[in-house]
């Protein structure tokens, strides 16, 4: 993987596109693959000095990026799996059960149903990197039958350049990073590289960092929302509500009010004075007769317009979400200052003085701070804990005393518990909730200064809505006392009387009869100069109401241009450049990689005919290379492809997927030939051997003829692998056994290795227990019968045909050679061994060979097997050689 050149590409991009502060996450991220939470804090600081949006301290400066920091990192440690142990309560896996894993190389562990190689690999599916996200497929169980309590946990023993570690896992626990570097394949996975495609989450050093970025800027953002939400709330209660949305100057000028406007402006567009009162109260007599009945209930269908819109604001702004949120926010200042003061009883508990840290003394601290930085040492941080020019001590900026030594560190304690985490944590909450309770403090609930006249109006023609609009109105005030009560804590969320549902309709429909009678007064008068005095009168309206809400009209000035500056912060963490950039390294430096990896997996698994490929579908935080059927028809490939293709076809995506993403780390393969038939099955083994040549694999197994053809192909390949047959007991499953492989599955050389090994226990036997020396020759002959029928097809035949393969190997024939000597040796040894593995009469002369003699004829076995070596090599070299099929 041409890493370097993704670095140097990473780099030109980021020195030329991006901001300092994105340089210098994408230093952090080159150091350590995830940020920490104070670096998110550090990073947040710098894109809001950078907006402009005050900081209570100077963030740290941003460090552009170099290639000494791309360089820093070689992305994670190499790791080799040793050992699983000390497994407790993981299905029926019992106690004692545990697993050792050759670092290098093949292992193969083979075992029948229920004898525990799903409980193993659990574990390892748990402990390692799988596709599968579902935690409910992941989770691990104890055995539902048992009764054995506490949480599933494992030992898992690895290998790194620094010597043996032993990773601690438990279920629902994190995995260890280290642990991310192997890859688990099984059935549950394989479902999601069949459909899902190469998901490369792991992506190589240099290609991450984009997503990476991504994801950093994803989290500022949210932090940056998180702030930026008091400030709206705080911008929905300013709204100035206008009786009627038109073209006046007043609202125009409200309309546009950005967080630029300059009080001059805001002074020269709030101006109503005596003159325009005056001249108000002109038009209104104007509008006298039958034209001022029509304005007379225009007005009051305006004013009942601006009631539903006052009821809405109201509703949204005492909704029950509101008011829970400032008693959360109470709650949560309450306990932050609880806690502050914990620490300062704790901090303090020494004092001279009680009360060190409480709300009485933080405020005297307070005004020591503004008198001492104001007055007494203008030019000194505070507290002044040094001596001063002169040499001598500084004194106290409350008594006037001298300050020795002792209270100097005093004061320096103090301070610095004021400036504490949990002291300014305690702080930002109160403010926090300050904020909102001042806005809801602030909020008007109160009726119109001619509500009364209004609804003697309505009464006369509409007693029922006249009725509800006193209630609703009422209520809202009650609502709001009773709301500021339980935020302060005086009473219970329960106490506060809900609201009667407004009148919309009831509003609408005195609204529309109001407007066509007033249509029908307009109809008598001339329509050009009454809209014009209308006109003039609606500016004069809304400009008495603008200059009424000035302070509430700078307000909103203050808060837009603090949710302008927000924006603008938001606005550096956008994703879309870099996600864009992130996917043009992928193609330049892995599309072509993992493709063709790809189609090289599926050549070796022989499904290359096949129309399935990859294409890349990446998101902001992740690569993604997903399977397409090459069909117009919207079908995934699990509903095309054979069982057996499917497992193919997962198999080669998770080779691609561990080959790009961490190419030296241990890959664990449970049942892979599952649903193959017997030549994919060989070409299986083939791919596994290759792969074990080149880094760990442990193969978990069913399969007895699978197991047999892939230790035949890692022995040709000169990779011995290491195997492992696992069993079941009373006492649980996952138990081993200590031959270490099955005696089906075991060839000619490891037999006789065997015998030997049992002969050294069996001959004691001869003097010290006759009858059981009797009975364990007999199983040893027999085993030795079993050892010369293995060797009528291993090497009398050159495993030209095999009993657990169904192919036939027709030019391993140019091997057989059996000269008559041979064939003699091999039928005497077998009679002997078939004489004496036998039930002999009882009456009978046959006596049963000393243990010298057993070896003897084992001996003669293995100098046979050796003989046929040499008489196979001879015959071959001899002979032409003959052309493939």
């Amino acid at each position: 993987m041409p890493t370097t050149t993704a670095a140097d590409d990473i780099l030109e991009w980021a020195s030329s596109r991006l901001d300092l502060w994105q340089q210098d996450a994408l230093r952090r991220l080159a150091g350590s693959p995830e940020v920490t939470d104070a670096d998110l804090d550090e990073l947040l600081a710098m894109v809001k000095q950078q907006a402009g949006l005050a900081l209570s301290s100077a963030p740290p400066v941003p460090v552009p990026l170099d290639k000494s920091h791309l360089g820093a990192s070689s992305g994670a440690p190499a790791i080799r799996i040793k050992a699983i142990r000390n497994i407790k309560n993981v299905n029926k896996l019992a106690p004692t059960a545990s697993l050792n894993f050759k670092l290098e190389g093949l292992t193969v562990i083979y075992g029948t149903n229920g004898s525990g190689k799903t409980g193993f690999i659990r574990i390892l599916r748990r402990a390692c990197r799988t596709r599968i996200t579902d935690q409910n497929k992941l989770k691990v169980l104890a055995d539902v039958y048992g009764t054995a309590s506490g949480p599933n946990s494992a030992e898992i023993v690895i290998e790194t350049a620094g010597g043996e570690q032993v990773i601690s896992w438990t279920e629902g626990t994190a995995a260890s990073e280290l642990m991310l570097r192997a890859a688990v394949f099984d059935s549950k996975a394989a479902e999601l590289y069949v459909d899902q495609g190469n998901q490369i989450r792991f992506l190589p050093f240099g290609l991450a960092l984009p997503h990476k970025l991504n994801e950093v800027g994803l989290a500022v953002k949210n932090k940056l929302n998180t702030e930026r939400q008091p400030v709206q709330e705080q911008l929905v209660l300013t709204k100035i509500e206008f009786l009627k949305p038109k073209a006046t100057n007043a609202q125009t000028f409200y309309n546009t009010l950005t967080g630029d406007t300059k009080d001059v402006s805001i002074d020269a567009a709030a101006s109503f004075g005596p003159a325009e009162e005056i001249r108000l109260a002109q038009l209104e007599k104007l509008l006298v007769g039958s034209a001022g009945d029509a304005a007379d209930r225009r007005s009051l269908a305006e004013w009942l317009e601006a009631r539903r819109s006052r009821f809405t604001n109201l509703t949204t702004a005492l909704s029950a979400s509101q008011i829970e949120q400032l008693v959360k926010l109470r709650e949560e200042a309450a306990e932050a200052r609880k806690a502050a003061d914990l620490a300062a009883s704790g901090a303090f508990a020494a004092e001279p003085l009680a009360g060190v840290g409480g709300e009485t003394w933080r405020r005297l601290w307070e005004a020591a701070r503004a008198y001492s930085t104001a007055d007494a040492y203008p030019n000194r941080s505070f507290p002044v804990s040094t001596l001063l020019a002169d040499g001598t001590d500084p004194r106290c900026v409350l008594c006037q005393q001298p300050l020795d030594a002792s209270a100097r560190e005093r004061f320096s304690r103090f301070e610095a518990f004021v400036t504490a985490s949990l002291a300014k944590k305690a702080r930002e909450a109160e403010d926090a909730f300050g904020v909102g309770i001042k806005a809801l403090r602030a909020l008007d609930t109160s009726s119109p200064a001619d509500a009364m006249a209004r609804i003697k109006q309505i009464e006369a023609r509409f007693p029922a809505l006249a009725n509800s609009l006193t209630i609703i109105s009422q209520s809202f005030m009650e609502r709001h006392e009773m709301a500021l009560k339980v935020i302060v804590g005086e009473a219970e969320i329960a106490a506060i009387p809900d609201l009667p549902a407004p009148p919309d309709s009831e509003i609408t429909v005195a609204a529309n009869w109001l407007n066509d009678e007033a249509s029908q007064l307009e109809s008598a008068i001339d329509a050009q100069q009454r809209a014009s005095l209308e006109a003039e009168r609606q500016e004069l309206l809304d400009s008495r109401l603008l200059t009424q809400s000035m302070k509430t009209l700078k307000k909103r000035r203050d808060l837009l241009k603090q949710d302008s500056l927000f924006q603008a912060a938001i606005d550096n963490t956008q994703t879309k450049g870099i996600t864009q950039r992130a996917n043009e390294l992928i193609d330049k430096h892995l599309t072509k990689l993992v493709t063709n990896n790809f189609e090289a997996e599926c050549k070796a698994l022989d499904i290359n005919y096949l129309r399935i490929s990859l294409s890349r579908e990446s998101g902001r935080t992740e690569a993604v290379f997903k399977t397409d059927t090459g069909t117009k028809l919207t079908r995934t490939s699990s509903d095309i492809l054979s069982e057996g293709e499917q497992r193919a076809l997962a198999l080669a995506g998770f080779l691609t997927e561990t080959t790009i993403t961490a190419p030296d780390g241990p890959i664990i393969i449970d049942d892979p030939v599952s649903s193959l038939d017997r030549q994919r099955s060989a070409r299986v083994a083939a791919r596994i051997v290759e792969e074990a040549k080149r880094r760990q694999v442990i193969v978990f197994t069913h399969d007895l003829v699978f197991y047999n053809e892939l230790c035949r192909i890692a022995d040709d390949a000169g990779l011995e692998p290491q195997t492992c047959r696992l069993f079941r007991n009373a006492n649980g499953t996952g138990l081993v056994d200590p031959s270490g492989e099955d005696w089906k599955s075991m060839k000619v050389g490891k037999r006789i290795a065997m015998l030997k090994n049992e002969m050294v226990r069996v001959g004691k036997l001869q003097n010290t227990e006759p009858s059981r020396y009797e009975y364990e020759a007999k199983n040893v002959y027999g085993r030795l019968r079993d050892a010369y029928e293995r060797a009528v097809e291993e090497c009398l035949f050159h495993e030209t045909i095999s009993r657990f393969n169904d192919a036939v190997k027709t030019q391993n024939l140019r091997y057989v050679d059996l000269p008559d000597e041979y064939a003699v040796r091999f039928h005497e040894g077998m009679t002997k061994a078939n004489t004496f593995s036998h039930d002999n009469p009882s009456a009978g002369t046959a006596t049963l060979p000393e243990p010298h003699e057993i070896n003897a004829d084992i001996a003669a076995l293995e100098t046979l097997v050796a003989d046929f070596k040499k008489v196979h090599d001879d015959a071959e070299k001899r002979r032409p050689k003959m052309k493939p099929h």
